[in-house]
């Protein structure tokens, strides 16, 4: 073979991580969309014309998200901190009273104890390289974040340039007929991920105060940090609160089991409420799937492309649904037509 297949993963590994700050600014532009697309509105409505609109628009979005930002860190990360430093010394006693319990039975445990650490010693040295690989990653994802925030900033502030020579490029490619085709589509694609990112989002954030305030109610442990948890879950439709609920029963469930077995009750309620309420307003509404298909969606998304195929795989479903609905509408209106005429 010409291009060996370690050397073709190696090209595409490298064109998707140099494309990655691209992807991320692109859904940022579209999760943005909703409220900029409101604040011009509201420009709009007043009786003498704003000038720069767009930007005014713009930086009013962002003051507004870093400013829910910085209200819900101040309020929250003190709790959740102090909630994962109890939670680090229940488990460091629960740790130390099981291994105590354990060397008054068997004295031979302590023998094994000293192996163990001495293994964990020697292996300090195998972790370092990991170690500073993982480092390596993660200064190079924030990077990445950093700069397709910055993307989608500049690409919602000059998006109807941009939009006017993707047309442009369309039209010369596509020809008349299928660009209005194309344009339909794209359209209508940026709309549902639009909607349905910025819903996910408020959906997820309505359902954390919800579960957070429940959860005080009901004297659960480490209540912030479990709410946090279901909510960040949440933002993976169908399973992900399922996928918070599981990490939340298990850190309830290091300080008190009968606790535990009543977070699981009340997180189930509350997740039927929520499917039957604001859920089907996000994703019939807006996106217009049915459940099978937004399930379906979730289970293949996730299986192909990891996270964001969880996240992205419903609003992708939902375009792919609507596009070809729209092509066979077109088809079947020209064949009425070529018929008529003829």
């Amino acid at each position: 073979m010409i291009l060996e297949l370690p050397s073709a993963q190696t090209v595409f590994k490298k064109i998707g991580e140099a494309i990655y700050p691209l992807f991320i600014g692109i859904i940022i532009a579209l999760t943005l969309r909703s409220p900029v697309r409101f604040f011009e509105r509201t420009l709009a409505l007043m009786k003498k014309p704003v000038k720069n609109a767009r930007i005014i628009a713009l930086i009013s979005t962002l003051t507004l998200a870093i400013g829910v930002i910085t209200l819900i860190s101040y309020l929250i990360i003190p709790e959740i901190a102090e909630s994962l430093n109890s939670l680090k010394d229940s488990i460091s006693t629960f740790r130390e009273g099981g291994l105590s319990g354990l060397v008054e039975k068997e004295s031979e445990l302590i023998s094994i104890i000293d192996k163990l650490l001495d293994r964990a010693l020697a292996s300090v040295e195998e972790l370092l390289p990991p170690i500073g690989s993982l480092i390596q990653t993660t200064t190079k994802t924030l990077v990445s974040w950093i700069v397709g925030i910055m993307l989608g900033i500049t690409l919602l502030a000059s998006q109807d340039s941009v939009r006017a020579g993707v047309y442009k490029i369309s039209l010369y490619f596509l020809g008349e007929r299928k660009n209005r085709i194309f344009k339909g589509s794209l359209s209508s694609a940026i709309e549902k991920f639009s909607r349905f990112i910025m819903g996910q989002l408020v959906e997820a954030l309505i359902f954390g105060i919800v579960c957070y305030v429940v959860f005080v109610l009901f004297k659960l442990p480490y209540s912030a940090l479990v709410a946090v948890l279901v909510a960040v879950g949440n933002l993976i439709p169908t399973i992900g609160g399922y996928i918070g609920g599981t990490l939340g029963f298990l850190v309830i469930l290091t300080v008190n089991p009968k606790k535990a077995l009543i977070f699981i009750i009340i997180i189930l309620i509350l997740q039927q409420v929520e499917q039957f309420t604001t859920y089907p307003i996000i994703v019939g509404k807006y996106v217009g799937l049915s459940s099978f298909l937004t399930l379906l969606s979730v289970v293949v998304g996730g299986g192909l492309f990891g996270f964001w195929g969880l996240i992205l795989g419903v609003p992708i479903v939902a375009f792919l649904d609507n596009f070809i609905k729209v092509y066979i509408d077109a088809k079947q209106n020209s064949e009425i037509d070529i018929k008529d005429s003829a």
